[in-house]
């Protein structure tokens, strides 16, 4: 989520701006799009009660109208600005195949846009967007935790070592709409899919196929409970 997303469009999300169109240009990322938002979004669905029934009137992380009363809330928003530092500071060829090349904003009605604050002096300010994204135009920088965050930059999964024999799989195709039941042994579904092309390079900023991210969406599955 955060160390291969190639352009801040990816890792943030797309521009608002006054040339933004929601309905008309379906292959451009508008808004909340970035893979740090669906980061953030987490959070405050695993702290917060989110659609529990138990707790229908529930004021906490998860309802974004009360959050901000939650004390975790700000550690929270603290680390997601603390997550920008780190993407930006990532060298460019991290990706496997190397070709990782950072693409930062570079929408100018984006960048120029302006905001108006009261200062410690209430005094009135104009901030513009772009002095936004560097925390150290803004007066503050966050402790090197470097040493940490390569633990997780650089991880590699390990193979893990089954607790049923190779020959024991079988693929049983899974069928689509219909509700796929996970029982108390292992199963295994086939999943169908295609090696990335150049097309699939539309309407992205990344220029390799190999920095193109996949996501898998299993849906309608049903445990034992």
């Amino acid at each position: 989520m955060v160390y291969n997303k190639v352009s801040a469009k990816e890792y943030m999300g797309g521009v608002y701006n006054t040339s933004s169109n929601f309905t008309e240009e379906p292959n451009k990322s508008v808004g909340e799009s970035g893979g740090a938002e669906s980061l953030h979004n987490t959070a405050h669905e695993w702290v917060g009660m989110l659609n529990n029934s138990k707790y229908p009137d529930n004021q906490d992380m998860g309802v974004f109208t009360y959050a901000g009363r939650d004390p975790v809330f700000y550690s929270h928003h603290a680390n997601v600005d603390r997550l920008w530092n780190v993407w930006k500071a990532l060298p460019d060829k991290i990706t496997e195949d190397g070709h990782r090349k950072r693409k930062d904003y570079d929408d100018y009605d984006f960048l120029e846009t302006e905001f108006t604050f009261y200062d410690e002096n209430k005094d009135m300010v104009i901030v513009k967007l772009k002095d936004t994204l560097d925390s150290r135009k803004l007066g503050y920088k966050y402790q090197d935790m470097s040493e940490a965050d390569s633990l997780w930059i650089n991880h590699k999964p390990t193979v893990s070592k089954p607790s049923y024999r190779a020959t024991d799989l079988t693929y049983t195709p899974a069928v689509a709409g219909a509700n796929n039941t996970i029982g108390r042994t292992p199963k295994s579904f086939e999943l169908k899919r295609r090696a990335p092309t150049r097309a699939d390079l539309q309407g992205t900023q990344v220029e390799h196929v190999g920095e193109l991210s996949e996501g898998v969406v299993l849906e309608q599955v049903r445990c034992p409970s």
